[in-house]
């Protein structure tokens, strides 16, 4: 009898586990952060939109957009991974919503190491042209400011992008890059404007810092896929358990790192404790 009561303690709890998955897979939330400086000339939002991973939060994305557009940014930021590095056709969904923003926003983008991996191994994701991609991006306005920081209006703002090279992203004993290559592989920050770095990777924040950067904008480690409390994110996409930028706002000598949790999943499609975060940031001049 006992056995049998605690075979069924295991599946209800498993099929909670799995329902609780489903829910927080397909459940968006909103991480607000408010930021202040003198640099800034002006009151401005921006949303910062992660890792989607081509998934879809109702049909062409009508739940993301409506809540996008709910929160009135002034621009938006992109940290990567709207795509997923797939061997079979996909990736309409974040091809569509990055379109569809470039048409109605600034957006100010870098590429994730999904899309770092399928433009440099062409062969190995036939479905994919990362140089179609790149384009139909650019043409519906999208800004990938890997070469000069870009503007944002009248803001005091001025963003630059990071192209992370593929060799800092295994799985396992991974390398630390030196922050005088970084700073070779973006541009450099403008003197007296506020300056932010988009980079997919959080993991490098002691780097970052180096830089000269007001704030670095991440994702990339999904929220850790599960939470817990006090604990936060269990695992990262680098097989690490407990990874320390997981979500949130976190900061070094007036420094500042702010890591989405991620919209979507891949691989190992779970979000447990963990659903799809939107953030939104307000940046407030002195």
């Amino acid at each position: 009898m006992k056995k049998r009561y605690g075979l069924f303690a295991a599946g209800a709890a498993v099929a909670g586990l799995f329902a609780w998955n489903c829910i927080d897979t397909h459940r968006l939330t909103v991480s607000r952060y408010e930021i202040g400086s003198d640099k800034l000339k002006k009151d401005v939002r921006a949303v910062l939109v992660a890792d989607l991973h081509d998934t879809a939060f109702g049909r062409d994305n009508k739940r993301l957009k409506e809540l996008i557009e709910a929160n009135s940014p002034d621009f938006i930021l992109c940290s990567g991974d709207m795509v997923t590095s797939e061997k079979r056709p996909g990736n309409r969904n974040g091809q569509e919503l990055m379109e569809y923003l470039g048409g109605r926003y600034k957006v100010i983008a870098a590429d994730g190491n999904h899309e770092i991996k399928m433009a440099e191994y062409p062969r190995k994701f036939p479905f994919f042209s990362a140089k179609m991609y790149r384009s139909a991006l650019k043409n519906s306005g999208v800004i990938f400011p890997y070469d000069d920081a870009e503007g944002v209006d009248d803001t005091g703002i001025y963003v630059s992008s990071l192209r992370m090279p593929l060799k800092y992203d295994r799985k396992f004993n991974r390398k630390r890059p030196d922050p005088a290559e970084l700073a070779d592989l973006c541009p450099k920050p403008v003197k007296g404007a506020y300056n932010i770095l988009i980079a997919h990777d959080p993991l490098f924040f002691e780097e970052y810092s180096a830089l000269g950067f007001d704030l670095v904008v991440s994702g990339h480690v999904h929220g850790g896929l599960v939470r817990l409390p006090k604990l936060g994110g269990v695992f990262s996409p680098d097989f690490s358990f407990f990874p320390r930028y997981d979500g949130g706002m976190y900061y070094k000598d007036g420094f500042s790192m702010i890591v989405s949790r991620g919209l979507g999943t891949h691989t190992v499609p779970v979000r447990i404790a963990n659903p799809a975060d939107l953030v939104v940031i307000d940046f407030k001049g002195a």
